[in-house]
């Protein structure tokens, strides 16, 4: 699954919306006592596989997480039941300090982006659109383009599905992922008869995130809320419903469908964090499942060497009299490594993420980027196994460089030694500038897995 984006999501001012106002019922089981308050299920703890207590982030955090490895994300708006604010605040106190220390890319207009918090409804609905209306408010502030709804007990998102919703969004307007049914599907009676079934082609699954233009979508919610223009005025009877695509739709809005993945699973009842082996992803196709939670990524790039620069190969200085033509400080070994874990991880490119018409990147040292990039991978759910790289220069000889280019790469990737390997190959005096020693080829095969 590789969701390239053809535009600069720093242009692409986004918001999420992530639900936790809900009372957990399903999850507590009939053997509940409702005059008790319930047991918060996006309150719990579990690992990556989804096993109980064995995790240092809660289902929440990680449900958040993978929003803050996209560019253009402005705010996160959490929804909270009522007497939860608190707990809510403590669960996130430690994302939140992360966020503000500048970790993540996002940005308000007055310095780093934060979490906010807002009280919800009785109704998922409600508070969606308590939720939007904070977002309304404070336009001036946040000013986003686009919003991502995300249930708060949906933990295996990934950044690469939300970039695919983003990216459709900006195409159509919405967006949804989606999952093909397999199974027959049947219409069964009052009596619990089955009476007929039903045409299973063309009908999907569908998860979150969902994300909508802006303005469309609250307008969408205010219409359903009863008000006939806007949010202002009087309220007229309010409609009922259970997902933002279908009130988008029934206000005039179009949406587009990615292909979801089984691991995007909800958290809805307890056996659903049993420790289970961890599901595969079901993104070749149409409701086809496809084995191995492992991803491979190439990257490949080539600078011109001119004089009077640094030649900067895995974050290591080398001796020569021409070093790599660059916005940033021309390191082909990294930008090659980058690229193959983006790809790996189906994110946006290089070229995306740190454009070279961005005057914050100009001369920046490409071991910052790649750190940021290791950050949005681990947060996007993955692992870095090994990563195998060839360099092509005529001259100087990197025979010297090869064992200090390997630890400092290893330790940028926060790999063991073993798990990078660098080669270096002339162009035995051909391939026109590269044969001449006026440019430098790197070429990086990258390995991921489910972290």
């Amino acid at each position: 699954m590789n969701y390239s984006l053809p535009l600069h999501h720093d242009l692409v001012r986004h918001a999420v919306v992530v639900t936790a106002a809900g009372s957990s019922r399903r999850f507590n089981g009939n053997s509940f006592d409702h005059s008790e308050k319930a047991v918060k299920k996006e309150f719990l703890s579990i690992n990556a596989q989804g096993g109980p207590q064995s995790g240092a982030q809660s289902i929440l955090e990680m449900a958040i997480r993978p929003f803050l490895a996209v560019s253009g994300l402005v705010c996160v708006v959490v929804t909270y039941r009522d007497g939860d604010l608190e707990t809510v605040k403590n669960i996130l106190a430690n994302l939140r300090a992360e966020i503000k220390s500048g970790k993540f890319s996002c940005k308000c207009s007055d310095g780093f982006c934060d979490i906010y918090f807002v009280k919800g409804g009785e109704t998922r609905q409600e508070s969606v659109f308590n939720a939007l209306s904070f977002l309304y408010e404070n336009q001036e502030k946040f000013a986003i383009d686009y919003v991502s709804i995300h249930d708060g007990a949906r933990p295996f998102v990934d950044s690469a599905l939300i970039q695919a919703c983003l990216e459709k969004a900006v195409s159509v307007g919405g967006a949804c992922p989606g999952v093909g049914v397999t199974d027959t599907l049947v219409k069964v009676d009052e009596d619990g008869i089955l009476c007929g079934r039903l045409d299973r082609s063309g009908a999907f699954g569908v998860q979150t995130p969902q994300t909508f233009r802006f303005p469309d979508i609250y307008r969408a919610h205010c219409r359903a809320a009863g008000y006939e223009s806007g949010c202002e005025g009087k309220r007229q009877g309010a409609k009922v419903y259970t997902d933002d695509t279908e009130i988008f739709m029934d206000f005039g809005g179009k949406v587009g469908i990615v292909p979801g993945s089984s691991r995007n699973r909800k958290i809805t009842f307890a056996k659903d964090i049993e420790n289970e082996a961890e599901p595969k992803d079901s993104i070749g196709g149409v409701g086809v499942e496809r084995g191995g939670a492992m991803r491979v990524g190439t990257g490949w790039d080539i600078h011109a060497l001119v004089a009077g620069r640094n030649l900067m190969l895995g974050g290591v200085r080398v001796e020569s009299e021409r070093g790599c033509l660059g916005h940033s400080d021309g390191d082909a070994l990294i930008h090659a490594v980058i690229d193959g874990l983006l790809g790996a991880c189906g994110m946006a490119d290089i070229g995306t993420l740190f454009p070279d018409t961005d005057p914050r990147y100009e001369g920046i040292s490409s071991s910052v980027l790649l750190t940021n990039v290791v950050e949005r991978v681990k947060m996007a759910g993955w692992r870095i196994v090994n990563v195998d790289t060839t360099v092509i220069l005529q001259s100087p000889k990197l025979l010297p460089y090869k064992d200090l280019i390997r630890r400092n790469m290893a330790k940028l990737l926060g790999v063991d030694e073993t798990c990078f390997s660098v080669k270096a190959k002339t162009a035995e005096r051909m391939l026109a500038e590269l044969g001449r020693a006026e440019a430098v080829e790197c070429q990086a095969v990258c390995l991921v897995e489910r972290g």
